[in-house]
């Protein structure tokens, strides 16, 4: 993340973070991907190991394992840490190569303009063998960086009214799985040629960084996580959550938990 969109990211999360309601859920226990997480922690035996979240937010998480570092982009959020916090660009991490046993990352790369980068430097600090577990929000839209799902008609354009009128269509099942399907197996077929070089497809976005109208306003990129298992497997990498070109190709809204390779 560089330039003019960082500085309006970093300014619009240090002010949305010190005003109630944004990634705001009390307790761990009621944050919707704490049982999830806590598993995949229990699963591993990630207890006592050294652990990483990039994209920590106000630090939900930040009890459930001993040894924890919490990174995010905004230090608006320090004081609310009282275990190792750092501000920086997580396609920049301040951490040796190999530092860590185990990364998560909860609705944060949807955020990053540049996510392939972020996925990088996510592989460079982990050691080999080293655990991943990634729950962006997958398949984020243009239309609700504008809100169009919740504003009048009489706020919107005549391209935000058609979009407005037709997103029952826009958001069936069969629809998206219509236009998907394709697009999976035109990607899977390129992949078998491309070897490690593979490039990580995502689709840009135009996020909201002043009304903010709705979750997810503020996404930066689409992503479709069958691209994110291709990429892994590309390097190598064991996609534990979807073993089999089956699993990945049906894949929807799940985490991924990924074992990297320990050859980079």
């Amino acid at each position: 993340m560089t330039g003019a969109h960082e500085t309006k990211a970093a300014f619009f999360y240090t002010r949305i973070y010190l005003a109630p309601g944004y990634a705001d859920c009390g307790a761990p226990e009621s944050h919707y991907a704490f049982d999830e997480l806590n598993r995949f922690i229990r699963e591993f035996g990630l207890q006592d190991r050294k652990c990483l979240e990039v994209g920590c937010g106000r630090g939900a998480f930040q009890d459930l394992v001993a040894d924890y570092t919490g990174v995010d982009l905004s230090g608006s959020v320090a004081p609310l840490f009282h275990k190792p916090f750092v501000a920086c660009d997580a396609a920049s991490l301040p951490f040796e190569r190999e530092s860590f046993d185990a990364l998560w990352s909860i609705t944060m790369l949807e955020h990053v303009p540049n996510p392939e980068a972020v996925l990088q430097e996510m592989r460079r600090v982990l050691r080999p063998g080293g655990l991943l577990y990634l729950k962006p929000a997958w398949h984020c839209r243009q239309w609700i960086c504008e809100g169009i799902p919740i504003r009048e008609y009489r706020e919107l354009t005549l391209r935000q009214r058609w979009i407005k009128a037709t997103l029952p269509i826009r958001n069936a099942l069969p629809i998206r799985v219509a236009i998907a399907m394709p697009v999976r197996i035109v990607h899977w077929l390129r992949s078998m040629f491309v070897g490690r070089s593979r490039p990580l497809p995502f689709r840009r976005l135009h996020p909201d960084y002043g009304t903010f109208w709705m979750a997810d306003s503020d996404a930066a990129v689409s992503l479709d996580p069958f691209e994110l298992i291709l990429w892994f497997r590309s390097r190598g990498d064991d996609v534990l959550s979807h073993p089999t070109l089956t699993a990945a190709f049906f894949s929807r809204h799940e985490p991924l938990i990924v074992r990297v390779s320990s050859i980079r």
